[in-house]
């Protein structure tokens, strides 16, 4: 790894609870960069500086990911769906899932499951 890719346990420790869903919000994020001693924006430069991507955009693609698991493996609607991964505005989700993953949520259900 090189020196820019060095990743800052803040930051780790950021990444942790953003995968184990302690984290769902991007109010939750401000409050986590003051858990940490971090400004607001240092808090992003460190995250993009490490991980590569911004702590938002992470956070949405943790989202989307856990999305597509729960509409592939449960009988949850999209407004169920969408609620459980901390989405709350529903034509923003789906143009976002299918921005992701190239269908809708509910197409997703219907195709087979990629394993």
């Amino acid at each position: 790894m090189d020196q820019d890719r060095t990743i800052d346990l803040r930051i780790e420790r950021a990444v942790a609870l953003i995968d184990t869903q302690a984290i769902t919000t991007t109010t939750e994020l401000r409050k986590l960069a003051a858990d940490l001693n971090l400004s607001c924006s240092r808090f992003r430069h460190l995250f993009a500086r490490s991980i590569g991507i911004s702590p938002v955009r992470y956070l949405k693609s943790v989202r989307l990911a856990k999305a597509k698991l729960l509409m592939q493996s449960s009988q949850l609607s999209v407004k169920q769906v969408m609620a459980a991964v901390g989405c709350s505005d529903l034509s923003h989700f789906v143009r976002d899932y299918k921005t992701t993953f190239g269908e809708t949520p509910t197409e997703s259900r219907r195709s087979p499951t990629q394993t």
